[in-house]
């Protein structure tokens, strides 16, 4: 439950709020695989890259298959720490990252990044790509901010073109 309350908040861009929720489940089990991960990747946002580094590998030691905290180490081994007040860059991912994790954490940078153009049309092209049902509105919103920009155009016609989305 703390980890949800801590993911929660963590989407929602409240750092702050999140940490004492992972805090907490990793005293009532210092073995949980994914508050490791999830306080981890937070520190990562705060720039607290040593703390993080450390969390990610326990995450990682307790459960070598967790594709969350195997994915979160190898993108933050390339993707420097945001400076505070910067807004987040996409990384381009290691060809290891599975496509449903890189819709997540591409969801979840938007979510701190509502306004970054080049994370909302990687999420789009991840849309289209997997033919998901929110690609369209993806596109929309794309085509909103930047009509100029042709990544949106592009994704427009493969949008219409690709045929239904998956459910």
């Amino acid at each position: 439950m703390s980890t949800d309350l801590g993911r929660l908040h963590q989407q929602r861009g409240e750092l702050a709020k999140a940490e004492p929720h992972y805090l907490r489940a990793l005293a009532l089990n210092p073995n949980h695989v994914l508050a490791h991960n999830n306080l981890g990747l937070l520190y990562h946002h705060q720039g607290r890259d040593a703390e993080a580094r450390r969390l990610l590998e326990t995450a990682r030691r307790l459960d070598p298959q967790c594709r969350p905290a195997r994915a979160n180490l190898e993108l933050r081994g390339r993707e420097p720490a945001p400076t505070p007040g910067s807004e987040p860059r996409p990384a381009e991912p290691p060809a290891s990252v599975p496509a449903d994790l890189l819709v997540r954490l591409s969801e979840d940078a938007l979510v701190r990044a509502p306004a970054n153009l080049a994370i909302r049309c990687k999420y789009a092209e991840l849309c289209v790509a997997r033919r998901l049902p929110r690609a369209a509105p993806q596109v929309r919103v794309l085509l909103e901010l930047a009509p100029e920009d042709p990544t949106g155009r592009r994704l427009q016609v493969e949008l219409s073109t690709a045929g239904a989305p998956r459910p």
